[in-house]
């Protein structure tokens, strides 16, 4: 399956929290064979779709004094354009989230698949985008349990009254977030982490396709990756035993001036010669350079002095 075939698959997905058919009729939802003919028409020649997603939380502090706590998340996704408001298009995803997972203190949360990674939002290649916006947050549900498939369904309705374009972030977002957020009664949990992720396009890298950002509190950290849609690739995920060995080499091989991304749940995990992994470290971005292309040729080890769970991404340069 191509990369347009499954974020057609994706995006046109009548199955997603909270959704029904008629909030997708509101919300001018296609099914799959008209969303893929959808991002064909917006796709060109070596300018592709991008998408971030989620790839992972490591909980600090769960904040229950006692047992563990169960962290559940949701996200809002939107566009901003080069007049400086925010729109929102089907094609960029819905908002979307998941129910509380039980999780203790420094752990890692397993509800996020390193090999289908949650997808947070898509990012046309037209120009007349220069910005991407996800609302994030996460929550430890404190009293009742948290039932995120109706708060999503109350999110999605907002949504359908929105009237774009918006002045900010914020401003769209709001509304979303308020129905959301009350139909969980959220104020009765405890905010681990809740902020907007700006992804901004810049000059020749394309949104910084290719790299890992992350977002930290005292609670909680969040990871996600900015992918090219055609050209990164993707390595893994592996399930590496302490002592065990991985060769990592991308089909395209590694260019001087390509990026590679590396991420690691667990671990410690040695990726030589790009440093170490860990809890502190989860992950790394290494702009391949030039002068290294040959002792790179043939790709490089990643050696797990702990148990871990290991996914890389590599974009060629153009």
């Amino acid at each position: 399956m191509g990369a347009l075939d499954d974020l057609a698959r994706k995006l046109s997905d009548p199955k997603r929290i909270g959704l029904d058919e008629d909030l997708g009729n509101q919300l001018r939802l296609a099914d799959e064979s008209v969303t893929k003919m959808r991002l064909e028409a917006q796709s060109e020649e070596g300018r592709a779709f991008r998408a971030i997603h989620l790839l992972g939380a490591w909980v600090e502090d769960d904040t229950d004094l006692l047992g563990k706590g169960e962290v559940y998340w949701w996200a809002i996704p939107a566009l901003g354009n080069r007049a400086g408001k925010v729109v929102w298009t089907p094609l960029c995803g819905l908002p979307t989230g998941a129910p509380p997972e039980k999780v203790g203190d420094k752990e890692w949360m397993k509800g996020f698949s390193l090999a289908d990674p949650p997808l947070l939002a898509a990012i046309p290649p037209s120009d007349d985008y220069v910005a991407a916006f996800v609302h994030l947050g996460f929550f430890d549900d404190d009293w009742a349990p948290a039932k995120l498939a109706p708060a999503m369904k109350a999110g999605l309705a907002a949504l359908a009254e929105i009237k774009t374009p918006a002045d900010s972030p914020e401003a769209f977002s709001a509304p979303i977030r308020k129905a959301i957020f009350d139909s969980l009664k959220a104020q009765q949990d405890d905010l681990m982490l809740e902020r907007t992720i700006r992804v901004l396009r810049e000059e020749g890298k394309g949104f910084g396709a290719g790299a890992i950002g992350s977002a930290l509190t005292q609670f909680i950290r969040v990871y996600w990756i900015v992918r090219d849609l055609e050209r990164t690739e993707q390595l893994g995920p592996w399930s590496l035993a302490k002592g065990q060995e991985q060769r990592v080499l991308p089909p395209s091989g590694l260019e001087g001036n390509g990026l590679l991304a590396i991420f690691a749940r667990g671990g410690p995990v040695r990726a030589e010669p790009f440093g170490t992994l860990d809890v502190e470290r989860p992950f790394v971005n290494a702009a391949i350079e030039p002068r290294h292309e040959t002792a790179l040729a043939g790709g490089f080890n990643l050696v797990a002095e702990g148990d871990a769970d290991v996914v890389a991404f590599y974009t060629p340069p153009g």
